[in-house]
């Protein structure tokens, strides 16, 4: 019986030798290169934060400056504020104690530095909340 099949044989000449020689990686930057890229990234981001922190400065300085204009009418308010919760507090004395015989309205009774903290229980009793912290800036 004849045979029907070729056998697999290696090509004319043989097959190619096995490469086991280091093929080096393709270098894209060289040493001097790498080096003057870091410095040039390095002066660019530099310069663009000392950009930033004087852009930030001025905004802070242009902030201040319009808190510094502002705060006297803030504090001709809260004086206001003050002074009306202050006539109210008249008001209510010359009301409560009309009926009293010799009382006069207004009249500081008590001569210590405790009457600071009475003030402020006195005002913080009559009036509501807000008003004793615009007044003292407590709580």
């Amino acid at each position: 019986m004849p045979v029907t099949y070729k056998q697999d044989l290696p090509p004319p000449g043989g097959y190619e030798g096995i490469k086991v020689k280091r093929v080096p990686m393709r270098q894209y930057f060289t040493g001097y290169q790498i080096i003057l890229g870091y410095i040039g990234i390095t002066a660019a981001s530099a310069w663009y934060y000392f950009q930033g922190k004087k852009r930030m400065n001025r905004d802070f300085v242009e902030m201040h400056s319009s808190h510094l204009a502002v705060l006297p009418m803030l504090v001709a308010e809260q004086d206001r504020a003050y002074l009306k919760h202050l006539r109210k507090i008249r008001d209510e004395e010359s009301k409560l104690m009309a009926n009293i015989p010799n009382w006069q309205v207004c009249v500081q009774t008590i001569k210590s530095f405790r009457h600071c903290l009475f003030k402020y229980i006195q005002i913080r009793s009559l009036g509501n909340k807000d008003m004793s912290e615009a007044i003292f800036g407590l709580d």
